[in-house]
């Protein structure tokens, strides 16, 4: 009887062991501008991944903090080294959650100096801002990383922390970016059997490197600007509208894409009747003339 529970026992650790994941091959670090602050004041922290020189192509995770002491403002995404987000930064009650892919793996940011060195690389920035007084604390879970090792493995980092202390004194100071370049923007309409029923659909892609996208907005022919995600489906089925989207940072720096209509606007029923009506009109009044001539 004692052999087979050690048996089992041994069977248990045994698979806790092979579905266990190294947690020391790569670590966040939190980077904050400010670390003592006032009620009123906006700061940033840097959340970054050191890889130790592993290829990641996939990362998962979130970020709690206690929102009676700080307000989240925004995240900011342009210095991210993720390509694409899954889920950009999410804010429910006090945990902020994100999910991105890097198709072609990072391993870090090449030194210059010495290309055996790579530097931990940016995931995303967060903007605070003081609310009430006291000690407070960032805190990062362990983030999911998947391995670009064509296995789909993963590992997880440790998770971090950092403190913040906010003073009793207001002092209202805003967190502005700096960016002097507009977004990049690339879009297209298309349809697809995958997308909205075969429907006309604008897909895009908005790149901004220094701030990140605050906003982006389309407007249909005529219609008014309305802010979108992508893929959107057009309200605009017939193809025939000028599609221009709008791109704006959190720098307040812009820029603008025009697609032309889809399908040449042509004669439409409408048109075609009306066309038929003022031929009519004019036999009409040419035959009347006619014969007001033969009358004579």
């Amino acid at each position: 009887m004692k052999k087979f529970i050690l048996k089992i026992l041994f069977a248990v650790f045994f698979v806790l062991l092979m579905s266990t994941h190294h947690v020391d091959a790569s670590f966040s670090i939190l980077k904050v501008s400010e670390e003592n602050i006032s009620i009123g004041e906006q700061f940033y922290v840097d959340i970054m991944i050191n890889t130790e020189n592993e290829s990641i192509n996939g990362v998962e995770g979130s970020v709690t903090f206690d929102d009676k002491n700080l307000t989240l403002i925004r995240a900011e995404e342009g210095k991210s080294f993720i390509t694409f987000w899954i889920e950009k930064a999410v804010l429910n009650n006090n945990k902020i959650s994100f999910a991105g892919i890097v198709p072609t793996g990072f391993s870090g940011l090449i030194d210059p100096f010495n290309s055996s060195n790579k530097a931990p690389g940016t995931l995303i920035r967060l903007v605070f801002e003081g609310k009430s007084s006291g000690n407070t604390a960032i805190n990062i879970s362990p983030l999911s990383l998947t391995l670009n090792d064509g296995e789909g493995s993963i590992i997880y980092t440790a998770g971090n922390s950092t403190y913040i202390f906010i003073d009793k004194s207001e002092n209202r100071v805003v967190y502005e970016s700096k960016d002097d370049s507009a977004p990049t923007i690339d879009a297209y309409v298309t349809q697809d059997e995958n997308l909205f029923n075969n429907k006309y659909t604008l897909v895009f892609r908005v790149n901004d490197k220094e701030t990140g996208v605050d906003t982006v907005m389309v407007k249909e022919g005529n219609k008014d600007w309305k802010e979108i995600e992508s893929p959107y489906l057009l309200e605009d089925q017939s193809g025939r509208s000028i599609i221009n989207i709008r791109a704006i940072n959190f720098s307040g720096e812009s820029s603008t894409l025009t697609i032309e209509p889809t399908k040449k606007k042509g004669f439409s029923a409408y048109n075609y009747i009306i066309f038929l009506v003022v031929i009519i009109i004019l036999l009409v009044l040419k035959f009347k003339k006619y014969v007001f001539k033969k009358q004579k």
